[in-house]
C-alpha cells in the first residue's frame, strides 16, 4: 500500500499516519476549511457552536432540567431559564398548558376582575367592589379591619341628596349651626354605615324628607329624629331606604 513519507526521530520512513497519535504524527489543529474544528478539545456533555467568525468550533456550555437553549442575537446560544422577555405576549394561553395556574371570576360582580380570568403571570388585582352587594355566604376577612371616617360637613340649614361615596361605613358629621339632613347618596342593598356627630350643632334627621327618591331615610314611626352633640346612629340601606337601626 502507498504510505506518505514521513520523519520519526529525523529518520525518513514509509507509513501510515496514526490519527490518535498526537505526540508524534498529529500536532496543531485542523482548520474548519479543511474539514476540522479548529480547536483541540471540547468540554464533556456540552454542545458544540461555532466561534464568532466561524473559523472554529467550541464548547457552547452545559444545560440543566430548569433550562432551555437560547438562541444569541449578538452571540452564542446560552442556556437559561425562561423570562418574561423570551415570550411573545399573547402565545401561551391556559389552553396550552395541562392544568391551569390561576382562575378568578365574579358571577355577581361583587369583584373587580380587570383583566381575563384565563391570564397567567404579571400582576392579577382583584378588588371588592363595594358598591355592588354579594351573594357570599359564610364569613370573610379582607386584611386588617380598621376603617378611617369619612367626614361629612354639612351646610347650615337643608342639606338634601348629601354625597357620601362608597369607600367608609363610619362618618363623621357637623355643622357650624342646626342643620337637616334628609338624604344620602350612594346606598346599595344591605350597605350600612355609622353616623357619629362630632359638632357643637344639632342636626335634624328628617324623615322621608326633600331629598330624592331612593336617597331618603325612614324612621320608625314617621318623626324625623334629632342627633344632638356626640350621638351615635346606623343606618342600612333597605328597599331604597336608609333605615335607622340603632342610636340616638
Amino acid at each position: 500500500d502507498e504510505a506518505p513519507v514521513r520523519s520519526v526521530s529525523g529518520v525518513l520512513t514509509n507509513g501510515k499516519i496514526d490519527l490518535a497519535n498526537t505526540s508524534t504524527d498529529v500536532t496543531g489543529k485542523v482548520a474548519v476549511l479543511n474539514g476540522g474544528t479548529g480547536s483541540t478539545s471540547f468540554s464533556g456533555n456540552q454542545i458544540v457552536v461555532a466561534n464568532n467568525d466561524g473559523s472554529a468550533l467550541m464548547s457552547g456550555g452545559t444545560g440543566a432540567i430548569t433550562t432551555v437553549l437560547h438562541g444569541g442575537a449578538a452571540g452564542a446560544p446560552t442556556y437559561g431559564q425562561i423570562v418574561d422577555a423570551d415570550i411573545t405576549p399573547g402565545t401561551i394561553t391556559n389552553a396550552s398548558l395541562a392544568t391551569p395556574t390561576f382562575r378568578v371570576v365574579s358571577g355577581d360582580a361583587s369583584l373587580n376582575v380587570p383583566v381575563a380570568s384565563s391570564q397567567i403571570g404579571g400582576t392579577q388585582d382583584v378588588t371588592v367592589n363595594t358598591a355592588h352587594a354579594n351573594d357570599w355566604s359564610g364569613t370573610q376577612t379582607f386584611g386588617a379591619t380598621g376603617n378611617n371616617a369619612g367626614i361629612l360637613a354639612l351646610a347650615n340649614g337643608p342639606n338634601p341628596d348629601f354625597t357620601l361615596g362608597t369607600a367608609n361605613t363610619l362618618y363623621t358629621i357637623s355643622s357650624a349651626a342646626a342643620a337637616d339632613l334628609s338624604g344620602l347618596t350612594d346606598g346599595f342593598a344591605g350597605r350600612e354605615i355609622t353616623l357619629v356627630n362630632t359638632g357643637s350643632s344639632y342636626i335634624t334627621i328628617k324623615n322621608q324628607g326633600a331629598s330624592t327618591g331612593g336617597n331618603q331615610f325612614m324612621i320608625a314611626g314617621g318623626d324625623d329624629a334629632i342627633m344632638g352633640p356626640g350621638a351615635t346612629a346606623t343606618f342600612m340601606y333597605v328597599n331604597g331606604n336608609w333605615m335607622l337601626v340603632s342610636g340616638f
